[in-house]
């Protein structure tokens, strides 16, 4: 009699740890949102540093219910890039310094794995490919003390050689405590060029990195 009552305590705790490891890999829908810093990785000294934000969402889905996890999302972006030394095209005198501003949606695919800590803390590593998809990129000079500011130019037009469509490689580190919370630091270092100009013999090609700080909410 005792012999059955441990089997049967030892088979209900065994259900019970099963059922609570699927409970804990269920898939579940989250958002994000975080303030970013991009980065130019080759501009000559024309383009420098700045910041910006994006927000967003993903779902989180595990893969054969193990620690290893498959995680899209969308996310819209506003990006800055300082501007020093610039030249106008419109025959305005002086140099200029100011800003180019781009808005657009990232769409990251992210393959990753979770790490179950003590005290319901949770830390997760995840990897993958990123598209931005840029709707807005648009040049902003100030007023120097030759001219007052020339108009706003759509980097989209003719000659200024700026993408719609470029690729990133990402990397995410993510927190999360009491199952809900999170926050993250993530990063992108670009594949395909965010801009590229100049003749065949001499091409300048620029691509964006990033890195950002997050904060973020699960809903489970």
């Amino acid at each position: 009699m005792k012999s059955l009552f441990c089997i049967l305590t030892l088979s209900a705790i065994g259900i019970a740890a099963v059922h609570a490891q699927e409970e804990s890999r269920q898939p579940f829908f989250g958002v994000e949102a975080a303030m970013e810093i991009t980065i130019p990785d080759r501009s000559h000294g024309r383009y420098q540093a700045a910041s910006g934000f994006k927000a967003g969402g993903f779902y989180n889905m595990p893969l054969k219910n193990s620690n290893f996890f498959f995680e899209p999302g969308v996310q819209a972006f506003y990006n800055t890039l300082g501007l020093n030394n610039i030249i106008p095209d419109n025959g305005t005198d002086g140099m200029y310094s100011g800003s180019v501003r781009n808005f657009g949606i990232r769409i990251p695919l992210y393959l990753g794995y979770s790490f179950d800590l003590p005290g319901r803390l949770n830390l997760s590593v995840a990897t993958g490919p990123q598209l931005n998809i840029n709707l807005i990129t648009r040049r902003y000079l100030d007023p120097n003390f030759v001219a007052p500011a020339p108009p706003a130019v759509n980097l989209f037009s003719d000659g200024k050689g700026w993408k719609r469509v470029e690729a990133l490689w990402g990397l995410k580190l993510k927190l999360t405590f009491a199952e809900c919370y999170s926050v993250g630091i993530d990063g992108g270092v670009g594949i395909s060029p965010l801009a590229s100009y100049g003749n065949r013999d001499n091409k300048i090609k620029i691509r964006r990195a990033s890195v950002a700080i997050s904060l973020g909410y699960n809903f489970r």
